[in-house]
C-alpha cells in the first residue's frame, strides 16, 4: 500500500471500481497483498478506536471497537494455568517496530479465538455489551483474511480457507464484508482520525472487487476453483528471500549482482526452506527443472540403528509433594456461574473428552464425559465454533470440568517442587490419582471402563499441562533476565 505503488497503478488505469488495466491486449488484475492489509489494519486498530456497523451486535446503530478491550482480556487471561488466548504474548499486544511487520502476530490477535472469548464473557454477563463491538470487528477482519488465504488444506470449521468456487461461501461473505468495511471510521479522541479512508481500508475493497473479477475470468476459461492464497505476494517474497541469501551482507545489490545471485539460486533450486522466523508461509512452488540432483548425496541407511531408551524409574517423592488433604479446589460454584477462569478449563476438558472417547462406542462413557445441553462453562466453546449449523467441538460434562479444574489446581501447587525430578509425569500422575475424586465416573453407570477412562484423562492432563507449565516458566525467566539486564544498563548509565 505504498504511495508509489498506489500512484503507479492509478497511472496504469486501475481504480477502486475497476481494479485492473490492459497492456498489449492482456488484462492484469491489481491485488494488494492481503497479509500486508492485515498488518496495516491491526496497526491502525492499535492506535485508533474503530466505529463500525455490524449485524452481530444486535443494533443498527454504529458501535465502537477498542484495542483496550483485547488488552484487558489478555492481562486477565495470561495469569491462568490454562489460557483462552494461549498463543498471545506481550509482543502481540505491544509490538515493536520489527515485530509489527510479522504477519503471524497480527493474524493471532485478529483471530476467531479472541472474538469468541469476548463474546463468551458478554454472553455470561461478566462484561458489558460494548465488548461485542470489538468481537465483531475482530471476527470481520479474521474472516476477510481467511477468505484470501484459501488453499488445498482446510482447518476444522474454517470453511473460508477452502478454494473459491461457485459453492464456497466467499462471494456471499464479500458482499456483506464490503458494506462492513465501508462503515469503518477510525477515531482519535472520539473524532475521525482521517479525512479520507486509509489506504488499507480501500485495499480490502479493491481486493474483493479484483478477486471477483479474476474468478469470473477464470470461470469463463473453464476453471472450477481458485486458491485465493495464490493472490498474495508470498511466492515473490520467498523468491527474493532465496536470492538475498546469495547476496551476503549486500543489502543493495547492483543489477549484475542480482542476476548472478538469481542464477545461483536457480541452480540450488531456490532452496531456502528450513530457515526460521520467516514472515511468509511456504508457497509450495517449485522450479520446473533444476540442477539440484547433481548435488544430492545418495540416500543410504544409517550406520547406527536407533535404540530404545529404558523407561525412567520414579525417584522418591518429597514430603511436600503429598498434598492430598491440603490442596483441593471445589470448582462446582464456578461452573454454573460461567466465570472466565472456567472457560479455558472447560475448553481443555472438551479436548480431553474428545481424545478419551475416540473410537469408543459406549453410550455410558459418552454420557458421563459430555453434555447434551449448553452449560454456562461451555459458552466459550459455543462461540469458538466456526459454523452456526455444524458442531465440530466437544462439550464436556459439568463433572468433568470440575475434575479437570481440581487437577489443574493440584498440579499448580506441586509442579514447582516436582519439575526437577526424573519421570515428572509419573509423579504428577500418582498425585492426581491419589487426590482427585474419579468415583463419579463409576457411579454414572460406566464401571466397566472406569479405570481406562481415568488413565486416559490423567494422561491427557499431564501431557497438556506439563509442557505448558514449562513454557510459562521459561517466559517468566526470560522476562526476569531481560529486566535484570535493563537494570544493569541503567546503573551503568547513572554511574552507580
Amino acid at each position: 500500500m505504498g504511495a508509489n505503488n498506489v500512484k503507479a497503478l492509478k497511472l496504469l488505469g486501475a481504480s477502486k471500481r475497476k481494479p485492473f488495466f490492459r497492456f498489449h491486449n492482456q488484462e492484469t488484475a491489481t491485488v494488494y497483498d492481503p497479509p500486508h492489509l492485515l498488518k496495516c489494519t491491526r496497526n491502525l486498530f492499535l492506535k485508533h478506536d474503530v466505529q463500525l456497523k455490524s449485524e452481530h451486535v444486535g443494533t443498527q446503530l454504529p458501535v465502537i471497537a477498542k484495542w483496550d478491550h483485547i488488552l484487558k482480556l489478555y492481562e486477565i487471561d495470561k495469569t491462568r494455568p490454562f489460557r483462552l488466548l494461549y498463543r498471545l504474548t506481550d509482543t502481540h499486544l505491544n509490538p515493536t517496530a520489527q515485530s509489527s511487520m510479522n504477519v503471524r502476530l497480527a493474524a493471532q490477535v485478529m483471530s476467531h479465538t479472541v472474538a469468541a472469548s469476548l463474546n463468551a464473557l458478554v454472553a455470561t454477563g461478566g462484561w458489558s455489551s460494548e465488548y461485542m463491538a470489538t468481537a465483531a470487528f475482530v471476527e470481520e477482519v479474521d474472516n476477510l483474511f481467511d477468505s484470501f488465504n484459501g488453499g488445498t488444506s482446510v482447518g476444522r470449521g474454517k470453511t473460508l480457507r477452502c478454494p473459491l468456487s461457485d459453492n464456497s461461501p466467499h462471494i456471499e461473505l464479500w458482499k456483506k464484508a464490503s458494506m462492513g468495511i465501508k462503515s469503518w471510521i477510525f477515531l482519535k479522541d472520539g473524532k475521525p482520525a482521517f479525512l479520507h479512508p486509509p489506504p488499507s481500508q480501500n485495499g480490502w475493497l479493491i481486493d474483493i472487487t479484483a478477486a471477483q473479477h479474476v474468478w469470473r475470468t477464470l470461470k469463463e476459461a473453464g476453471f472450477e476453483y481458485l486458491h485465493t492464497q495464490n493472490l498474495n505476494q508470498d511466492p515473490l517474497e520467498n523468491t527474493f528471500g532465496a536470492i538475498r541469501l546469495n547476496c551476503g551482507s549486500n543489502n543493495n545489490p547492483t543489477v549484475g549482482q542480482f542476476v548472478n545471485a538469481l542464477k545461483t539460486s536457480i541452480i540450488s533450486g531456490l532452496a531456502f526452506r528450513g530457515l526460521g522466523e520467516t514472515n511468509c508461509e511456504d508457497d509450495g512452488a517449485t522450479l520446473l527443472d533444476n540442477l539440484q540432483s547433481l548435488f544430492r548425496a545418495p540416500e543410504t541407511a544409517s550406520r547406527y540403528p536407533s535404540t530404545s531408551h529404558d523407561k525412567e524409574t520414579p525417584a522418591g517423592m518429597p514430603e511436600s509433594f503429598h498434598v492430598t488433604q491440603q490442596v483441593h479446589m471445589d470448582m462446582s460454584p464456578a461452573v454454573p456461574a460461567g466465570e472466565m477462569e472456567v472457560f479455558s478449563v472447560a475448553y481443555v476438558s472438551g479436548s480431553i473428552a474428545r481424545q478419551v472417547l475416540h473410537g469408543v462406542s459406549c453410550d455410558a462413557c459418552k454420557t458421563c464425559l459430555t453434555s447434551e445441553v449448553l452449560l454456562s462453562a461451555n459458552v466459550f466453546i459455543y462461540f469458538k465454533e466456526c459454523s452456526d449449523t455444524e458442531q465440530s467441538l466437544t462439550y464436556p460434562s459439568e463433572k468433568l470440568v470440575e475434575t479437570v479444574g481440581t487437577a489443574v489446581t493440584l498440579m499448580e501447587s506441586i509442579m514447582t517442587e516436582a519439575a526437577h525430578l526424573n519421570s515428572v509425569e509419573q509423579h504428577i500422575t500418582t498425585a492426581i490419582k491419589s487426590t482427585v475424586d474419579f468415583e463419579w465416573i463409576r457411579c454414572s453407570g460406566c464401571s466397566l471402563h472406569h479405570q481406562r477412562i481415568v488413565d486416559s484423562i490423567v494422561r491427557c492432563l499431564t501431557r497438556i499441562y506439563i509442557p505448558w507449565w514449562c513454557k510459562r516458566r521459561n517466559r517468566m525467566m526470560t522476562e526476569a533476565a531481560r529486566q535484570r539486564a535493563t537494570e544493569r544498563k541503567m546503573k551503568i548509565l547513572s554511574h552507580q
